[in-house]
């Protein structure tokens, strides 16, 4: 399975997903265990401190860098895409001015798919449902990915309407704050 997390939304998700995974093989001793089998199969790699991290077979996409530059998980280099200009929280600029970074991400799931020995069986894919790169692009990508690989399960399984959830948040947030006051 491939984990794709599209803009920002999905990005960061995708990111605390996979640093609690790596916690949870370091804490569990699992990871440890298996580490000459991920290291000689590529899933792992060795850090300066002799510990093993896992590399999340994932797919990390913004069209901004301000957040593909944060991840805390350690992804491949070659799993991280994202151009210079964000899409203005435009559903169809994500969807039509997008491209180029369609492209390039099915370059890099491609990449990933011929890294999988075993035989691939499908995408799980995060993303917002609302901004630009979220909706429009993991719209887009979701297409293509159906387009490209009609045998593979393709699921959108965490969608995110993240400007209705994170008002809400605020709104609490803040009435609990002005009645503290």
């Amino acid at each position: 399975m491939i984990h794709m997390h599209v803009g920002q939304c999905g990005c960061q998700l995708g990111d605390e997903f996979w640093v609690q995974m790596q916690k949870g093989f370091r804490n569990t001793g699992v990871f440890s265990q298996s580490k000459l089998q991920r290291a000689s199969s590529g899933g792992a790699r060795s850090t300066e401190s002799t510990a093993m991290q896992l590399l999340p077979p994932a797919v990390f996409v913004d069209s901004e860098p301000k957040v593909v530059h944060h991840l805390r998980s350690t992804p491949r280099a070659s799993n991280v895409v994202f151009e210079q200009s964000g899409r203005g929280n435009n559903w169809a600029f994500g969807y039509e001015g997008s491209e180029r970074l369609c492209e390039l991400t099915m370059d890099s799931v491609r990449q990933e798919l011929e890294r999988q020995r075993t035989a691939a069986h499908g995408f799980n894919i995060v993303h917002g449902l609302s901004g630009g790169t979220g909706s429009g692009l993991g719209s887009r990508i979701v297409a293509r990915l159906r387009e490209e690989y009609p045998k593979l399960c393709v699921r959108p399984c965490v969608r995110v309407l993240a400007h209705c959830c994170c008002g809400v948040w605020l709104a609490m947030r803040q009435s609990r704050k002005s009645t503290r006051d």
